[in-house]
């Protein structure tokens, strides 16, 4: 039932981001039957009645995770939005794509930038980093074919680069996206194709009625620390 509640809420996500609401609003439908207190999938069920204008389909369902997480901002911030009957402007899918996180297989990072001229603000979201990885520091650099020699960033030492040096040991490829920053301080997102960081649980909130959970757990084969 697990393995079945982890496919349908990926094709799920794949069809926000491809922007096939109408698929989306099937699939996660579908997951709330098998699981009504997702509140993941009512959330993106809620966001799939927007984009086709099903404003109070959707606010129902907004309300609904409020009843169960009171301080959820996502439902906050759409609800309103489903109230004044305005969809969701939607940014560039692949951008998105490359910022979700996913259990194992990605870890956000911040680093400081040490080349000169560079701010945070000459990075956009979602653009693609290159990641150099030796055994104990991973050295991050701007991609920039017009740029001879190549930018360097930043860099990442202690547990976080000794995974990476892991992963890449293992045949991961490896590659990282910049969120967001301010001023030398850059958030970026790295993301293998091995499993090798440490998995968030969510904590259940106090607040919460029993039995409700944002995502569904998965177990995720993780490495030895060295």
């Amino acid at each position: 039932m697990s393995q079945r509640l982890t496919i349908l809420s990926q094709l799920a996500v794949k069809a926000s981001l491809e922007g096939k609401w109408k698929d989306a609003v099937e699939l996660n439908s579908q997951i709330l039957e098998i699981d009504p207190h997702d509140l993941s999938a009512r959330n993106r069920l809620g966001r799939a009645y927007l984009q086709i204008s099903e404003f109070l389909k959707a606010k129902k369902c907004f309300e609904e995770v409020l009843e169960l997480d009171p301080i959820n901002s996502t439902a906050k911030k759409n609800i309103l939005m489903a109230k004044s009957k305005k969809k969701e402007s939607v940014k560039n899918p692949n951008v998105e794509r490359s910022l979700i996180k996913e259990p194992g297989t990605t870890t956000e990072e911040y680093i400081n930038i040490t080349a000169k001229r560079i701010t945070s603000d000459s990075l956009k979201p979602g653009e693609a980093l290159y990641l150099r990885v030796d055994k104990k520091t991973t050295n991050i650099f701007k991609l920039d074919l017009k740029q001879k020699p190549e930018i360097l960033l930043g860099k990442i030492e202690g547990p976080v680069a000794t995974r990476l040096s892991r992963a890449k040991n293992l045949g991961a490829y490896l590659i990282a996206h910049f969120i967001s920053g301010k001023g030398k301080t850059a958030k970026i997102m790295i993301r293998s194709t091995i499993p090798v960081f440490k998995s968030e649980r969510q904590e259940v909130k106090p607040y919460m009625k029993k039995g409700t959970i944002e995502e569904s757990e998965i177990e995720i084969p993780m490495l030895d620390e060295a």
